[in-house]
């Protein structure tokens, strides 16, 4: 029997490690985000990564979020760091603005896109050829809305049939659990009606 090790890419994760805590099926994790360079990302308008936006605390405040939820440090290679709690691994790579420096997460094999707090460039679907599993959470925006460019992975979702297709199904988690579903309009529902209670 061939065995499949299911991986994760979450873009923009900051310090958020809900999905390590809700997804122990899923054993290797890449986590991705712009800081300590930015806490925004490229910024056009500055042409790059603004002094005033640098978090010299990031690393420090991630060591110990890991270390709070018993993932040790094993290894630094440059700007990235591996975490593992021995059953999971946790691979963050830190000063990565997407589409800016996508080459340097290419090569990351996933099967999962954790999208929670930020709305990812499309340029992402890029990385993979898998049939991908989206997921959500209920403090993120994925109702058509008015979007920052129109690259942004949900507003592809929504307007383009090929790009909702790179995905075999979403899901969302919540306080309760982990909902899933087979199609993108029966997630929107869920999460319409879930901020509605």
């Amino acid at each position: 029997m061939l065995c499949i090790k299911m991986s994760a890419l979450y873009i923009g994760a900051g310090l958020d490690l809900n999905p390590l805590k809700w997804y122990k099926n899923i054993k290797e994790f890449h986590y991705v985000d712009s800081a300590p360079r930015s806490g925004h990302g490229y910024i056009k308008r500055y042409n790059g990564y603004p002094s005033h936006l640098y978090r010299p605390k990031f690393i420090e405040n991630l060591d110990n979020e890991m270390s709070k939820n018993n993932f040790r440090l094993l290894k630094i290679l440059g700007d990235i760091r591996l975490y593992s709690n021995n059953s999971q691994k946790l691979w963050y790579h830190t000063n990565v603005s997407i589409p800016q420096d996508i080459d340097k997460i290419r090569g990351i094999n996933f099967h999962k896109l954790i999208v929670a707090g930020h709305d990812p460039h499309i340029d992402i679907l890029n990385l993979t050829k898998n049939k991908l599993t989206f997921i959500g959470n209920t403090n993120t925006v994925y109702t058509y809305c008015e979007y920052e460019h129109d690259k942004q992975l949900t507003k592809q979702i929504h307007e383009n049939e090929k790009i909702k297709n790179r995905f075999e199904s979403f899901e969302m988690f919540t306080n309760e659990g982990i909902n899933k579903f087979n199609k993108w309009e029966e997630f929107i529902l869920f999460y319409k009606n879930y901020k509605e209670h």
